[in-house]
Formats: C-alpha cells, structure tokens, sequence
C-alpha cells in the first residue's frame, strides 16, 4: 500500500433521475478544472436524448391493460388481492420518502468530510 501526502476530498453522487446523472458530470469536471468539456458533453448528450424523445413520442405507449403487478409475502388466505392492494397501495411513496432522507443525511455527512474518509 501506499500513501500520498496529498489532502483527500469526497465527492458524493447520488443520483436518482437521468438529469441528476447529467448533473453529476458537471459535478465531477468542476473539481477536476475541466467543467468547459463537460459543459458541452453534457450539451451534445441532452441534444441526443431530446432528439430521441422528439422520434418517439408518436409512438404508441405500451399498455398493461388495466393489470397491476404486486408482490407481497402476505399468504393469499390472509387477504385477498384486493385486500394487498389497499394495503400495499402508496407503499412505494413512503420508502421513497425514507430513502431519500437517509441519502440526505448520508450525503451530509460524506460531503463534509476532507480527509477521505467514509462516515461511519
């Protein structure tokens, strides 16, 4: 192993939607002194996708009619499908919202550190 006598900073990514990941590359060049290229990385990829959408929004979107998928480790003689689905209905939002507050305060804590560590 070696160690280099250099001060270590962290730079935490998280991204959760495809503009986050287009954020993180600016993110990333800034520190790094080339924020002009990833600039226009960045722009010559947003054309590419708004070129892609703008081709497939005349598409027809696929549809599931009307079915909704749920997996549960409930056993079908506690409740029946209705019964899961009132249940589990909006479950999804709720551990959403948990994970994004955990990556919140995870963030906070990695972002603050200089010395490259990682938080406990």
């Amino acid at each position: 192993m070696r160690v280099l006598d250099a001060e270590s900073r962290v730079l935490s990514l998280e991204p959760r939607t495809l503009d986050d990941v287009l954020d993180c590359r600016l993110r990333v060049g800034r520190p790094l002194g080339v924020e002009q290229v990833a600039a226009e990385r960045d722009a010559e990829l947003t054309a590419r996708l708004t070129a892609v959408r703008e081709r497939t929004s005349v598409l027809p979107r696929p549809g599931v009619g009307g079915w909704y998928a749920l997996l549960t480790s409930v056993p079908a003689a506690q409740a029946d499908a209705g019964q899961a689905l009132i249940h589990y209905k909006g479950q999804g939002a709720v551990e959403r919202r948990c994970h994004d507050f955990k990556g919140r305060s995870r963030s906070r804590r990695s972002s603050s550190s200089t010395t490259g560590a990682l938080p406990p």
